[in-house]
């Protein structure tokens, strides 16, 4: 038998250039590039996917000013984000009830308020009413030292995919009902006397049981004599402590 033939084909490799190897770190950056592009948009997506809703809360109501007439109440409103993402707070509706009856409201609907990633942002509001509307609701205050009131409401936040959420808030305390002076005379004496008329001298007590101070922009009195007027006047104004 003839022996057999074995035969070596040689392929020849194509020389590296220059150019192949700016092609091939080309193709590998833009692979690294798609890579993190896409674990990004995963985390990105499991953020979303483990959004907390937001918490709302009235942390606490001050007196901003209390006269014998009204009041003006500052509401502090506490935002919570527990989100790794700043969020925004794009509409404030808040209620002032007392005994049930709504006396005042305030509605920011334009408020811009961000609340940042897993903090806090507290928004402060100004609630005015008259005693006047509180009689007028309650059908009379007279006799009552205190009044319960609440501050009820929502706020609304604006969150990635899930959209608008309203959080409810609410908040309820007691508020002093404003006492009168209490006026006594002390005392009347006859300072002068000629045929034109006679000046009587007057010793007034004044006092404020209320446990803030009253200032009485105006104090008008009438002096009657056998049923009739005899003098009136006016003092000037008084600040009680």
């Amino acid at each position: 038998m003839p022996p057999a033939v074995r035969r070596v084909c040689v392929l020849d490799s194509a020389p590296v250039t220059e150019e192949l190897i700016m092609i091939t770190r080309t193709a590998v950056r833009a692979c690294i590039t798609v890579c993190l592009l896409l674990l990004s948009a995963c985390t990105s997506i499991q953020q979303i996917v483990d959004m907390q809703k937001p918490d709302a809360r009235v942390s606490g109501v001050a007196l901003s000013s209390l006269s014998l007439t009204d009041v003006t109440l500052l509401v502090d409103v506490v935002l919570s984000n527990p989100n790794p993402m700043t969020l925004k707070a794009a509409d404030f509706d808040l209620n002032l009830l007392i005994d049930g009856h709504r006396l005042a409201s305030v509605s920011e609907p334009d408020t811009q308020v961000a609340v940042p990633a897993r903090g806090t942002q507290t928004v402060q509001f100004p609630l005015t009413f008259t005693f006047r509307e509180v009689a007028a609701a309650l059908g009379g205050i007279k006799g009552r030292n205190m009044l319960d009131y609440a501050v009820e409401g929502k706020v609304r936040v604006d969150m990635p995919v899930l959209g608008e959420v309203n959080i409810p808030v609410s908040f309820s305390d007691v508020l002093p009902v404003p006492q009168l002076p209490v006026i006594r005379f002390r005392a009347i004496s006859l300072d002068s006397i000629d045929w034109s008329g006679a000046q009587l001298k007057l010793d007034l007590e004044v006092s404020n049981p209320n446990a803030f101070a009253v200032d009485l922009k105006r104090f008008a009195y009438h002096l009657k004599a056998s049923g009739r007027e005899i003098s009136q006047g006016d003092l000037s104004p008084l600040a009680l402590p």
